[in-house]
């Protein structure tokens, strides 16, 4: 089981399961994390995980995170 999001988890990289960079956390609100999305991330990726449009950021909830090591959370697979 993934441990629960903490303040320090601001700030860390947001990878994808294939190890693809998708974005950088800006902030930690209960079971969510708020990604400001890697300039250069794929619309096939971002299409994945709902983010569509021109947000400055999105909303990553914890049930789609595979497991956190260190500064960084990789995604599941299929989520």
């Amino acid at each position: 089981m993934v441990r629960n999001f903490e303040s320090g988890d601001r700030g860390s990289e947001v990878h994808s399961a294939d190890g693809e960079m998708i974005g950088t956390v800006t902030a930690v609100k209960g079971n969510r994390l708020h990604v400001e999305p890697d300039t250069g991330l794929a619309s096939n990726i971002r299409q994945m995980l709902g983010w569509e449009g021109d947000e400055e950021e999105y909303e990553l909830r914890h049930d789609a995170v595979d497991k956190i090591s260190g500064d960084e959370i990789h995604l599941k697979r299929n989520i």
